[in-house]
């Protein structure tokens, strides 16, 4: 009987979530001012759109996408849509933001991310990626209105939040949430060795080495198992190639590829790191231990 209760605690905390993201995008999306809600156009699960005004729809979805609304607003002469998705979390909206691609927008300068071009207005604060089509002065006064209505936590996340900043290349940061986003920069079967499928999220960014740039992806499973697992298989792939095994804490493989290059590769709990492109110098080799230790 306990156990049953319990069950039914766990489902109402759950509904109760869902409840509360769904009302809080009806909470955004009201009249404001001079601006008239006409209608709803859809109101619908974000997981079973097909597309989105902006986006990749399956990257969007990936990212932990729950609840999307269309609505058509009026100013004067003027009308205006606007799409709003709510996600799990504000991390996951800002990783959306990050990966959704505006032909000839540019940053607008307010305290939460944002950009706009000739007819598009988006932003991105707390748990909902905002989208307002229309004529800019409208659309710009529409999309800062609706925004003051929208909840967010005082400390912005950081979806890059790990990686030393030390040759760094810039704006090389990528924030992923599963394979489909991750094959944007890396091959699809690099997706399936490392088990992206079984991904909570990860970050990516090249780094500065004295032969030249290198790729380091920094991989979040659900438990130490799928970390291992994650590992082992890449081992397996590369079982052909010279492979020298760690013998020390950070447990770090190094393996040597036929161009001489070298690939390091570990994990530690949940996390999984691997670094590509290295010459055979030993350079890279010390970055990714500077990483690793999280630059010190």
């Amino acid at each position: 009987m306990k156990k049953i209760f319990l069950i039914f605690l766990a489902g109402l905390a759950a509904f109760s979530c869902s409840f509360f993201v769904t009302q809080g995008i009806h909470d955004v999306i009201q009249p404001f001012g001079e601006f008239t809600l006409l209608h709803i156009v859809s109101e619908r699960d974000a997981q079973e759109v097909d597309k989105f005004l902006f986006g990749d729809a399956g990257n969007i979805k990936e990212f932990g996408a729950d609840s999307c609304i269309v609505a058509k607003y009026r100013y004067g002469r003027e009308t205006y849509t606007v799409e709003a998705i709510s996600f799990l979390n504000e991390k996951r909206a800002l990783g959306a933001f990050t990966m959704t691609d505006i032909v000839g927008s540019a940053p607008v300068e307010l305290d939460f991310p944002a950009r706009k071009s000739a007819k598009v207005m988006q932003f991105v604060k707390g748990r909902c990626l905002v989208t307002v089509l229309g004529d800019m002065a409208g659309a710009y006064d529409l999309a800062t209105g609706l925004a003051k209505r929208i909840h967010a936590s005082r400390i912005r996340p950081d979806i890059y939040e790990g990686l030393p900043q030390m040759n760094l290349v810039e704006q090389s940061g990528f924030y992923f949430a599963g394979p489909k986003v991750f094959v944007e920069r890396f091959s699809p079967e690099l997706a399936r060795i490392l088990k992206l499928k079984n991904a909570r999220e990860g970050i990516a960014a090249q780094y500065r080495t004295e032969y030249g740039n290198v790729d380091f992806v920094q991989i979040r499973f659900h438990s130490r198992e799928e970390s291992l697992e994650a590992v082992n298989s890449y081992l397996k792939y590369r079982s052909d190639c010279p492979i020298i095994l760690p013998q020390e804490k950070l447990q770090l493989y190094i393996i040597i590829l036929p161009d001489r290059s070298e690939v390091y590769i570990a994990e530690y709990g949940e996390w999984m790191y691997i670094m590509l492109g290295s010459s055979h110098s030993g350079n890279g080799r010390e970055l990714f231990e500077y990483i690793l230790r999280g630059g010190k």
